[in-house]
């Protein structure tokens, strides 16, 4: 069995490291990531300069390679030059801080799964909050649990799963919850500053979906049922998703609105 893993934080990325060990034994791991940061970069894929692999190695020699795209690219270039031999699933992460609600569609790792689902692949992002140690291996250790229920049961063609694991000790955590996506962006602010010359510029930025209180209770606004309710509810977040975006409930109605396609095609717009 085969396991491609990669992500949008970068080779070298601590995540990427706790994902590898978690599954190196329990199948064959080849690791293509891209080469440095890559957050936010979404479903991009490069078709205006060359894409290079690089050999390289992980966690104390486990071979590996980078390239100079997207994450989406990883997937791709792995699939068409590497993939001799078969890919049973996809894990792309573990995600240095959530991919909930809208965020997942501006994430480089959510997309690199979402671009194995179109290569007919089983593909798993995975996220967590905070950056310590403890948090990846919990993280890991879901990854590791999600990764053999699908091998085990499989999903439909074209879903993949968005997982999002709470910043919390492993033994707090409360189960797992099938959600839905919740409408919240941490990306939905722009900072405006200004440079030495006295040009403005911005940066992008959003306020958290919670609050806490001097007491250290927190309270936030999501609805039950979606991602993030569930992980600030201390539930690991599991979202199927898929990249079909047709409003399947708006096509009677768009078909129901008339359109005039018997007009001269060579009559000129009024002045």
């Amino acid at each position: 069995m085969r396991i491609l893993i990669t992500n949008d934080d970068g080779v070298n990325a601590q995540g990427l490291m706790h994902l590898c060990a978690a599954f190196q034994d329990l199948a064959e791991v080849l690791v293509v990531a891209p080469d440095r940061q890559r957050s936010g970069v979404s479903h991009s894929v490069t078709i205006s300069e060359p894409l290079r692999l690089e050999r390289t190695t992980v966690l104390n020699g486990l071979p590996a390679y980078t390239t100079n795209g997207a994450p989406a690219d990883c997937v791709a270039l792995a699939v068409a030059e590497l993939g001799e031999g078969g890919i049973n699933l996809v894990l792309s992460g573990i995600n240095h801080g959530w991919n909930l609600g809208v965020d997942c569609f501006y994430s480089g790792t959510v997309m690199a799964a979402a671009e194995a689902s179109l290569l007919a692949l089983p593909a798993i992002a995975i996220s967590v909050g905070g950056a310590q140690p403890d948090r990846f291996l919990t993280a890991a250790r879901f990854a590791r649990l999600m990764a053999e229920r699908v091998l085990q049961f499989g999903l439909p063609q074209g879903t993949f799963l968005n997982v999002n694991v709470p910043s919390i000790p492993r033994n707090e955590i409360k189960g797992v919850a099938v959600t839905s996506l919740s409408r919240w962006s941490h990306y939905d602010r722009f900072e405006r500053r200004s440079d030495p010359h006295g040009g403005t510029y911005y940066w992008r930025s959003g306020i958290n979906p919670f609050q806490v209180t001097t007491e250290g209770a927190i309270f936030h606004d999501a609805p039950p049922g979606t991602d993030t309710h569930a992980v600030f509810e201390g539930l690991v977040s599991v979202t199927p998703l898929r990249l079909d975006f047709t409003d399947a409930a708006c096509l009677e109605t768009i078909a129901s609105w008339k359109f005039d396609t018997t007009g001269d095609a060579d009559e000129k717009p009024s002045q």
